[in-house]
Parts: structure tokens; sequence; C-alpha cells
């Protein structure tokens, strides 16, 4: 069985802007006249949620160094944080003080004017004037607000994705620079291997729309796709224009709390924040769920599972650890893309996996290297 995981990185890989930071500048410059759309009403939907959304000038405010999904998703836990800190001030560590402290100065004046506008008769101010002392008295309300603002969010992204990842994706499909290494899926087909999962952390459709042809004519059997983060809507304009309820289903969130530990003071209403919870709440594990039963029972020594771009970064550590652990005949293959994103994957795939592990199973492969590579420049030959 060959098992893909793709992460962002192999987006960025074919030159796709689909960094939180491309998104964000996107949104940062865009005009009303610059339409994202042929669709008036996507334009003016477009338009109101660049200018007005609450966790866009949240994400504008926190200045990172970097610009990958996993650091938005832990600045989403911070700002989480700072409304916990407010809602029970003598309850919570010394470091997620530590961390209430770094963004205060930050978004305290985004906080002030959005409460002052919003009007929330949640929030009580100590001497009834609009500054620091304030303490939320209905956290319920609170994180229902913050996680609302958090799907427009998510909508807005999905627009972006739409309507201008998948011309980018288009345009690279005419005239792609690169091909799968075909040879590499050959050791698996040889041992009668009958099945290929896709489990793709992106919410674009890349390898579908580059790689799938030539894939199956190599396999010759059914691919079957897990979009575990959730993907983009096909249908996009037309539910939109029906305003179907639900169309969005995409998973933008924290790593699950510690509840045990730093976390232990977290209110229970901001857990629909966490990763998990989403994908349980939008059925995005279902195929996810059939690849782990098809492991498990499983006792043949011919699974390989390639990692193409992803960080194996923290907040995916309990999807990941399931997926190497339900068979330990499983090979892994990590395809790294340079000298520091090869230690890094070496430090978290450790982490999530023990070195006695690693060891035994792990094979690290630059992602472009000629002969045991997962992407080849097109007008090299297969070896």
């Amino acid at each position: 069985m060959n098992i893909i995981i793709l992460g962002n990185g192999f987006d960025l890989a074919h030159g796709l802007e689909t960094k939180y930071s491309n998104f964000l500048d996107y949104c940062k410059y865009y005009q009303p006249e610059n339409n994202i759309s042929e669709y008036n009403k996507i334009n003016d939907e477009f338009n109101n949620i660049t200018t007005n959304n609450l966790w866009i000038k949240i994400f504008n405010a926190i200045k990172s160094d970097s610009d990958n999904w996993i650091d938005l998703e832990i600045q989403i836990y911070k700002v989480l944080v700072l409304f916990s800190y407010y809602c029970s001030i003598n309850e919570l560590s010394v470091d997620i003080i530590k961390s209430v402290n770094f963004l205060h100065n930050q978004l305290h004046e985004i906080l002030i004017q959005t409460i002052k506008d919003s009007k929330w008769d949640f929030i009580h101010f100590h001497d009834g004037k609009y500054n620091d002392k304030f303490i939320i008295n209905d956290i319920n309300k609170m994180s229902s607000i913050l996680y609302n603002e958090l799907r427009t969010f998510i909508k807005c992204f999905e627009l972006y994705c739409f309507f201008v990842i998948n011309k980018q994706i288009d345009n690279i499909a005419k005239g792609n620079n690169y091909k799968l290494n075909l040879p590499i899926f050959n050791v698996i087909n040889k041992n009668h291997s009958n099945s290929t999962y896709i489990i793709n952390f992106n919410y674009t459709s890349t390898f579908n729309s580059l790689y799938h042809n030539q894939l199956f004519s190599e396999v010759r059997h059914d691919i079957k796709y897990s979009f575990i983060h959730g993907k983009i809507n096909d249908n996009l304009p037309i539910d939109f224009n029906k305003k179907v309820i639900n169309s969005n289903q995409i998973i933008l969130g924290t790593q699950n709390f510690d509840r045990k530990s730093i976390d232990k003071n977290f209110p229970m209403a901001i857990n629909q924040f966490q990763k998990y919870n989403q994908r349980h709440k939008y059925r995005t594990v279902d195929e996810y769920q059939k690849l782990l039963s098809s492991l498990k029972m499983s006792n043949k020594n011919d699974h390989r599972i390639h990692v193409v771009g992803h960080s194996l970064e923290k907040s995916d550590h309990g999807i990941l650890k399931n997926i190497f652990k339900a068979n330990n005949y499983s090979k892994i293959i990590i395809y790294y893309y340079n000298e520091n994103s090869h230690q890094k994957y070496l430090d978290n795939i450790t982490e999530i996996l023990g070195e006695e592990d690693v060891d035994m199973r792990v094979i690290f492969t630059d992602l472009k290297d000629k002969q045991y590579g997962f992407l080849i420049p097109n007008d090299i030959k297969h070896i």
C-alpha cells in the first residue's frame, strides 16, 4: 500500500501562493475595483470580510518572523489564552501570563475598538471607561463570537483559494516543470499492493489536478483521497449564490489543549477551536478512519508512507502518530527540500515515534533527488 501525506510544502514547491502571509497580503492590499471574481455578490462579501473581520485584524497586528500555517495556529491559541485571561485572571499559569503579556500591547487597541463598536454587553469595564481594565463575564458568548469570526475568516480564505490559487494551479498544469518519480511507486506495485491513499492536509487539489492521471496510469487501481482538514468547495460560486448552509468544511484551529497541565483552566467553551473537534464536527475524518482500519488489519510489510511537504509539527502529531503507528511494518519516507528542513523533520518525527522507531523505519530523501525524490524535472528520464 502507498500512503502519501501532503502538506503545504508540496504546494509551495510548485510556486503556489498558499502561505498565510500571501493571503493576508492579498486581503491587506485588495482593492474593490480589482474584483476577485466575476460575481458581484462574492466581490462584495470578500471586500466586507477583508475590511471588518476580527481575525484578519488580529493576524495583521501580530508580527511573526515566519509565515507557515502552523504559526497561524499558534497565534489563534495565544489569542484564546488572552481571552481566557480576561475571564479568569487569577487562575492561569505563569507561562500563560507571559503569553498574555506578549500579545496584550499588540492586540489592545483592536480589542478595545471592537468591543466599543460591537457594544458587547458581557464585557465589564472596571471604571466604566474603555481601557485595559475589563473582564469577560460570559465566555460562552465570547467564544461563539470568536468562532463565528474565524469561520468567516475561513470563508474569505476559501474564496481566495478558489479564485486565485485554482487559477495558479490551472496555469501550472499547462506547463508543469515536474512529474512524479514513478519508480518509487513501482516498488510497491510489484509486491501486489492494491490501494493508494492520499492524505492531504492542504485545502487545495494540487495533487489531483497535476498528478492523479500519471499516478493512476502506473498503479492501475483506485486512488483514495482524504482531505483531512477539508477542501475548497468545487461548487463554491453556485452554493454561495444559493446561500447553502455549511458548504464550508475547512478546518483551521489549534492543537489539542493540555488540560492536565498548562491549559487546565481553559474554559470548555473554546474546545471548538481545536482541530480535533472540527475534524469530527465537519466529518473530514471518514477516509482517514478507513485507512487506519486497513493498516491495523494488515500484517504485510510492503506499506510505504511518503511524507511530502508536511512539517510534522505538533498540532498534527496526534493524527500523524495514528497513521505511523497503525502498522509497525510500514516504511516512512520523508522528503525534505533543504538541510534546514531535513533537521527540523528529523526532530519532529523523533518526537512522534522515538529514536528506535526512527532508526528502524524512517528514510530521508531530497524532495527532488533525481533517483529517489518524489518529484523530478520533466526533462529527466525515470531511472
